[in-house]
């Protein structure tokens, strides 16, 4: 007896399965990071600074994330890889101002063995810029490192 397949009905359920695959995907992507380290706020006359430390998996760095009123922003990081062997790492910082969440990230960039690298990524966020005051009273911030491509 030969099976036949109908090729329609293949696709659809393809399609089904892609489709939730990239919501679940989405919804991960929106999440903040379970190990992100929730950083301290100092507010300044030109801007809003985010200190704080991170560790993860033996990669390691102080970062300071700072947003100004014009909605530039600023990642900077000495990240050290304590790691026998290299690994692929960027930053990813998230700010929370109410129920709005901006994500900004560095590049990802490969760091040797027992070396350090200085991250010092800018951009620039109109959001940042309209919500800048509800920032500098009562944003917060929590930056992750990253493995990976």
């Amino acid at each position: 007896m030969q099976k036949i397949i109908d090729r329609k009905r293949v696709s659809r359920g393809l399609g089904v399965v892609a489709a939730t695959g990239i919501v679940a995907g989405s919804l991960l992507a929106g999440a903040a990071p379970a190990n992100a380290a929730s950083l301290q706020r100092a507010t300044f006359a030109n801007r809003v600074e985010f200190l704080g430390n991170e560790d993860n998996s033996n990669v390691s760095g102080q970062v300071k994330f700072t947003v100004r009123p014009n909605g530039d922003w600023n990642i900077h990081s000495n990240t050290r890889n304590g790691r026998p062997a290299f690994r692929y790492v960027h930053w990813t910082c998230n700010l929370h101002v109410g129920s709005a969440t901006i994500r900004t990230s560095t590049n990802t960039v490969k760091i040797k063995r027992k070396h350090s690298h200085t991250f010092n990524t800018s951009g620039n966020d109109f959001t940042v810029a309209d919500l800048y005051d509800s920032i500098a009273s009562s944003g917060a911030a929590a930056c992750d490192i990253h493995f990976g491509k």
